[in-house]
């Protein structure tokens, strides 16, 4: 936490004048009275980013490289239908361009009797954020009109043979596991325990729901004008006093909140400088800037706001994503290129749910998991291991020479967006 010193207030000390002597009076106007100047308000001062501490990390610190990560949960396409999954491994291939283009190896999600095989998925174009839909209603008539069920409450046998009426036990499955992963958090790659004389303990990431967040990134808030972004700088987990129990712990999130903020072009105007801002923030910014300064005249920044502040994680909505990366896979290429040219970009958190939403409890911190895979339960293969990638073994990060193709399942149409979400994304029996 950076602690921004308060400027003291100035005074201007006028003219130091001596007191004449009583024989020679002064003549002419009298002499000016010092008067108190208050300064303006105090300069924020952002907090210094830290350098990455691990290799996955940096990856996930660069722009345009990885839109998701290992250990996520994602939509992902089965050829005439999409699916949740979560993600096991990442690697880069070239394409026919000889850009990199990325490769990603998933499990889909489904009920515990039945696990279909995981599947590579050779593009991004053929994943969604988790948080870029809603969750559907359940397919089996008896889990739509039964409420408060869970994944580890639904008698899954009894499904199967009929108890619940007609419909896709793994479309199912992967629906109600989908909504217990959202309702999940892990901490991992402690850095620093200070429980004996603080009562927190410090950390590199957070398993947030679907996704997998790092310290030195930025996340999307609930606070503020509702689009206002964090870039953290610790993942703090503090206990309560005089107790040592991490299930009655709070998770908070200290960092430097930001607004997205826009000027008119004018000769000699120039927006604050932004160096200090994450990679990925800032190249998507000059992006977003290339299109609107010729078309809309106006340049756009973003504004620190406050420095030094905790946040409870439960007030995150989720990652932040660049515009310039997602919103072509949301919108389409086509409809994207003519936006661009338009000078129409916008925010890509605008076409994202929070946390929190599938389960109509956003202020909920959910259950604590351990490890990354209990969040997954039995909605995926006993044996099944997540990837650490760069940071793991050479052999945890290769690819099966050979992954069987899952089967297609049931259409997913998503609907518009509206306000700040995408509203409840259809699955046609």
């Amino acid at each position: 936490m950076v602690l921004i010193p308060q400027r003291s207030a100035s005074q201007d000390k006028g003219i130091n004048a001596t007191k004449p002597p009583a024989s020679k009076p002064v003549s002419g106007p009298p002499l000016p009275i010092p008067v108190a100047r208050h300064a303006g308000p105090p300069t924020l001062t952002p907090t210094q980013l830290a350098p990455a501490k691990c290799f996955e990390q940096d990856q996930d610190s660069q722009w345009n490289k990885y839109l998701f990560r290992p250990g996520e949960l994602a939509w992902f396409n089965r050829g005439n239908a999409w699916g949740l999954c979560v993600i096991l491994k990442r690697t880069l291939t070239r394409d026919h361009q000889n850009h990199d283009r990325a490769k990603y190896l998933v499990q889909p999600l489904s009920h515990p009797l039945h696990h279909p095989p995981a599947r590579i998925i050779e593009s991004e174009d053929g994943l969604r954020p988790w948080l870029a839909w809603s969750p559907p209603s359940p397919t089996h008539p008896g889990l739509a009109s039964t409420p408060n069920l869970t994944y580890a409450s639904i008698d899954w046998k009894g499904l199967s043979s009929g108890r619940f009426g007609h419909g896709d036990a793994e479309v199912d499955g992967s629906i109600f596991a989908a909504k217990a992963v959202d309702d999940s958090f892990t901490l991992f790659e402690p850095l620093a325990n200070n429980t004996v004389t603080t009562g927190e303990r410090i950390y590199n990431g957070l398993y947030l729901g679907g996704e997998k967040l790092w310290t030195g990134e930025p996340v999307r808030l609930r606070l503020g004008s509702g689009q206002d972004i964090m870039v953290v700088h610790a993942i703090i987990e503090r206990l309560k006093p005089n107790s040592t129990s991490t299930s009655s712990a709070s998770i908070l999130l200290a960092g430097d909140i930001y607004r997205f903020s826009t000027l008119q072009l004018q000769p000699g105007v120039e927006p604050p400088d932004n160096r200090h801002l994450p990679i990925r923030l800032r190249q998507d910014m000059e992006y977003r800037n290339r299109a609107t300064i010729p078309t809309k005249r106006t340049l756009s920044y973003w504004k620190l706001v406050q420095a030094g502040m905790r946040v409870p994680a439960t007030d995150v909505k989720g990652r932040w994503y660049e515009s310039s990366t997602l919103l072509p896979i949301l919108k389409g290429a086509a409809d994207f290129s003519r936006d661009l040219q338009r000078g129409e970009v916008g925010d890509a958190g605008q076409w994202m749910n929070a946390r929190g939403d599938c389960n109509n409890a956003p202020g909920r911190m959910g259950a604590r998991h351990v490890d990354r895979l209990d969040a997954f339960g039995r909605s995926i293969p006993l044996g099944t291991r997540i990837s650490r990638g760069l940071d793991g073994s050479p052999e945890d990060a290769q690819f099966p020479s050979e992954v069987p193709a899952a089967p297609a399942g049931v259409t997913v149409e998503p609907a518009e967006a509206r306000g700040d979400a995408m509203q409840g994304v259809e699955l046609d029996e």
